[in-house]
């Protein structure tokens, strides 16, 4: 017969046999922990790099417009009333 500490030591691995928490099973846990964290940084850094692209289309489309309500907010300096000529004058 084993001491009680033995005894603990064997019920604590029967627990954890138990509930899948054995070497293999850990050493299965880590590397699907690892798995999962490169599959989820690998999705950021896609995501990441598509909304690059996209802020950068959509910068250019309002510095398009931008142009266009610059332009279109000027004064037409060149037109006047009295420069204005018809064919019978």
């Amino acid at each position: 017969m084993g001491t009680t500490a033995s005894r603990r030591q064997r019920h604590r691995a029967a627990d954890r046999r138990a509930q899948g928490c054995g070497p293999a099973e850990a050493i299965a846990r880590i590397a699907r922990e690892q798995s999962e964290a490169r599959g989820y940084d690998s999705g950021m850094a896609k995501a990441k790099a598509e909304m690059d692209g996209r802020i950068a289309e959509l910068d250019q489309k309002v510095r398009q417009i931008d142009a266009l309500l610059q332009f279109i907010s000027r004064p037409l300096q060149s037109w006047t009333p009295t420069s204005r000529k018809c064919c019978c004058n």
